[in-house]
């Protein structure tokens, strides 16, 4: 997030945490484990982070978060789909956490809001 800074006062504002509205942030109440390359998640952990999100190193954290309700919903993110293992899949599958690409993490921040997944279903099989 860009704050505003105006160069001709003196004195600058101070923006805190408590002046931002909660509901507004993309990634609030959202848990994420990404899956793929360290190098390539680190950045994007830390704009899920901003975006008052959760990521999480394990599946299994992932789902006792899931369980205690300090999340309200998870989702596996890998650098592309058919990246991940079988095993993974099915475990994701057992646990009915659905598992997207980077790119919808990507279209949600551009959106302003989380895209349904639904929709990137919808959207992938259009454009085949």
């Amino acid at each position: 997030m860009i704050l505003p800074r105006n160069i001709s006062r003196r004195h600058d504002q101070v923006y805190t945490a408590g002046n931002y509205n909660t509901h507004s942030l993309v990634f609030n109440t959202l848990g994420v484990m990404l899956h793929g390359k360290t190098k390539y998640f680190t950045n994007i952990a830390t704009i899920i982070k901003h975006g008052w999100g959760q990521v999480f190193k394990t599946l299994q954290t992932l789902v006792h978060a899931l369980g205690a309700g300090s999340i309200s919903m998870g989702v596996v993110v890998s650098h592309e789909e058919s990246c991940a293992s079988r095993h993974l899949k099915q475990c994701v599958l057992e646990q009915n956490i659905p598992m997207t690409s980077v790119y919808w993490i990507i279209k949600s921040l551009y959106a302003g809001q989380l895209i349904s997944l639904e929709e990137k279903k919808n959207s992938m099989s259009a454009s085949y």
